[in-house]
């Protein structure tokens, strides 16, 4: 880090220039690594995007960052608070060149809520009832923000994926239109020596901190560590590149179906998570995520060690249209605990 850059950090989060001297007293250090320097974010206009305009514009994309506050966890909860950040983005190396437009929205929920919801909404987001009384998500408007867009990048796509068709009716086949593509799960953060994938921990490492847990902020956040640099086998990349290469991949999902049951140690530590059958088209059994050219060697690997023998075990083919989506969407939202607010 430059003492220019250095100096601009400083100006950003204390509102006042620094003086040569002191920034180059925060130089040594941060050299001397007994200092890390944190860039606050705190709104759109903390945010310069990194990237410029390539000369091949077939080398440029659409992007939405996106992040929803909802009233619970269910695939069958509301949205109450919908962001997403437009971008153009290099999908040669992950930068972004400029964003287009911002957009947020409050939606009051259509259940009355219990006291410990909006307990736990208000802990959680800092989101309380005043704050949604007599507000509606817009679908028209937010039809019109995504119709151009080619890939939705979401910290927990499994999440908020669901949601949005679920909650948004009126254009559920076209949220289902578009490739979705998730931070969290599909960037090796623990191969690149990220000890978790929490984004407020991921954005602390490039260097950056916000206060807020809102949709609006974590949107801003996700774009500026998605568009940040990280070191990969004495490389630095964007971790945008990474996603979008995987975006663009097709991927197969095993099921090690009546897989024996002293073999799920050895199933976990290799990456497989549990299924436990209610999500609509589950199977009750271990899974993987794999790109579709590794196939063969997982059930290889699946015959040998698992089973003993050769087995048939189901594989779902998807890309990123089908990932994240939920196959029953739209639902019907289910009641909530009555309560009445003051």
């Amino acid at each position: 880090m430059n003492t220019n850059k250095t100096q601009h950090y400083l100006k950003s989060i204390e509102g006042k220039p620094v003086t040569n001297e002191i920034a180059q007293q925060l130089m040594h250090l941060l050299s001397e690594q007994k200092l890390k320097l944190l860039a606050n974010l705190s709104g759109p206009e903390s945010f310069v995007p990194s990237g410029k305009m390539p000369d091949n514009s077939d080398d440029v994309i659409k992007v939405i960052y996106l992040d929803t506050e909802t009233t619970g966890l269910e695939v069958t909860d509301e949205i109450v608070q919908l962001s997403m950040a437009k971008a153009l983005v290099n999908k040669k190396d992950g930068s972004v060149i400029q964003v287009e437009g911002y957009y947020n929205s409050y939606q009051e929920p259509a259940a009355s809520l219990s006291d410990e919801t909006w307990a736990n909404m208000k802990r959680l987001s800092g989101i309380v009832p005043e704050m949604l009384a007599g507000q509606t998500i817009n679908q028209f408007e937010v039809s019109a923000f995504l119709h151009d867009v080619d890939l939705i990048v979401a910290h927990k796509a499994n999440f908020d994926r669901p949601m949005m068709e679920n909650n948004l009716a009126e254009i559920t086949d076209l949220i289902k239109s578009k490739a979705w593509a998730c931070s969290l799960s599909e960037i090796p953060w623990a191969d690149y020596g990220f000890s978790n994938s929490k984004l407020d921990y991921l954005l602390f490492r490039v260097g950056y901190a916000y206060e807020a847990h809102r949709a609006d902020i974590d949107t801003l956040a996700l774009m500026q560590l998605m568009d940040s640099e990280i070191e990969v086998d004495g490389k630095v990349i964007k971790p945008m590149k990474v996603l979008y290469d995987y975006s663009v991949m097709a991927t197969v999902k095993v099921w090690a179906t009546s897989a024996p049951f002293d073999a799920k140690d050895l199933l976990k530590a290799r990456g497989y998570t549990w299924h436990d059958g209610s999500n609509a088209g589950d199977h009750k059994a271990w899974a993987i995520t794999l790109p579709e050219d590794k196939l063969n060697l997982e059930l290889d690997y699946l015959n040998r060690e698992i089973y003993r023998r050769v087995v048939s075990l189901p594989v779902d083919k998807m890309t990123a249209l089908q990932r994240h989506s939920d196959p029953l969407s739209p639902r019907k939202a289910k009641p909530a605990a009555r309560s009445f607010i003051a």
